[in-house]
C-alpha cells in the first residue's frame, strides 16, 4: 500500500559508523517520521489503522540501536503480547 505524504523531504545522507536520531510518531491516524530532528515524512494512515490489537515492536537487522520504545497498553480486551525476543547476545 502506498500512502501519499502531506509533507515529504529527502533523508540526510547516511554514513557507515555514524549515529542518527530516527523517530516515528503515530498520533491517531497521523504518522510523522523524523531524521536527526527534521520531519522527512508526514501522512494520514488509512481508516482502521487503530483497530489492530496485536503486539507492537521494532525489527532491527544489521545495525546497532539505542532506542526508547513507548507503546500504549491497548484496551483491556486486547490479547496479551508475547515476551520480546532480543536476539543473540553480543
Amino acid at each position: 500500500m502506498t500512502i501519499k505524504p502531506v509533507i515529504s523531504a529527502p533523508l540526510p545522507k547516511l554514513a557507515v559508523g555514524e549515529w542518527y536520531d530516527l523517530r516515528a510518531d503515530l498520533r491517531g491516524a497521523e504518522l510523522t517520521l523524523a531524521a536527526d530532528g527534521a520531519t522527512v515524512w508526514r501522512g494520514t494512515l488509512p481508516t482502521g489503522v487503530n483497530e489492530f490489537y496485536g503486539p507492537s515492536g521494532i525489527r532491527t537487522e544489521n545495525a546497532r540501536f539505542e532506542f526508547e520504545f513507548l507503546a500504549d497498553a491497548g484496551p483491556s480486551h486486547a490479547p496479551t503480547a508475547a515476551r520480546c525476543d532480543t536476539g543473540p547476545a553480543d
